[in-house]
């Protein structure tokens, strides 16, 4: 289940803005990954829930940031430290 933290905010750096290889849903996704529970690391299936898109959208997304270097794939999820 994912749990966004409460009152948790997350501070945009502005190359993150300024990245032109990032689309604004990949945005959206870093800053989902970034604001959940850091514990276990977010599913793609809690991706799907919270941001409303499929599977295969959510994996290009992932497999973007990751090549990017915004995110990291752990045993358990995905981890954001933005």
């Amino acid at each position: 289940m994912l749990t966004i933290r409460d009152n948790a905010m997350v501070a945009v750096p502005r190359k993150l803005i300024e990245d032109k290889r990032i689309s604004t849903g990949e945005r959206s996704v870093l800053i989902c990954i970034a604001l959940a529970d850091k514990n276990d690391g977010i599913t793609i299936e809690d991706l799907c829930k919270y941001e409303g898109r499929c599977k295969r959208t959510i994996r290009k997304y992932l497999k973007n940031l990751i090549e990017c270097g915004y995110i990291e794939k752990t045993d358990n999820g995905y981890i954001a430290d933005i």
